[in-house]
């Protein structure tokens, strides 16, 4: 009975300190460090200081959508200002959502947006492209394609793309 109650202790043990780790990366992800965040990323640094770097999805992606959203907005003022034809209005989802969940209407408007020459177009693209980040299983792989990634991205005159890559990169182990 001591074994199960030793092991269950343990278990409960690492999954909080997981829990931490994964709360601790995502407010580092933020690139918020000041104020409570600091000190909670004090403690997490003393506690698990073994704890794995994790890149969380959610948060990253969440990142990586508020850019887009970003580049979006600013070119539909642009245009709009211009006095042109504000092409990316009502194309929020589209941009945002995965291609799977898509509906076939919003599946037509990004076929018919993709022709287009727009930053926001190139932003998707690169978003896409770094939705193969969560396929690796290696880590050497994963870091080869977040500094192809991030390169790239740095190289873009979207300065919400460049922002996010160099969030990324401040991020890395």
């Amino acid at each position: 009975m001591d074994a199960l109650v030793t092991s269950h202790i343990v278990r409960t043990e690492v999954s909080n300190e997981r829990k931490i780790a994964k709360v601790a990366a995502a407010a580092a992800a933020a690139g918020d460090t000041s104020g409570p965040e600091a000190s909670f990323l004090s403690v997490v640094r003393s506690r698990c200081g073994h704890a794995v770097h994790v890149l969380d999805r959610f948060h990253v992606m969440q990142l990586m959508s508020k850019a887009i959203d970003q580049v979006r907005r600013d070119e539909v003022r642009r245009l709009r200002a211009k006095g042109k034809h504000a092409a990316l209005t009502k194309t929020r989802w589209v941009l945002l959502k995965r291609k799977h969940n898509l509906t076939s209407k919003q599946r037509g408007r990004l076929r018919e947006l993709l022709t287009w020459n727009l930053r926001t177009v190139r932003a998707y693209l690169l978003k896409e492209e770094f939705q193969h980040f969560w396929t690796y299983t290696t880590v050497w792989a994963g870091r080869r394609f977040l500094a192809t990634w991030t390169r790239q991205a740095l190289r873009t005159r979207i300065e919400p793309i460049k922002k996010f890559a160099r969030t990324l990169r401040a991020h890395e182990p």
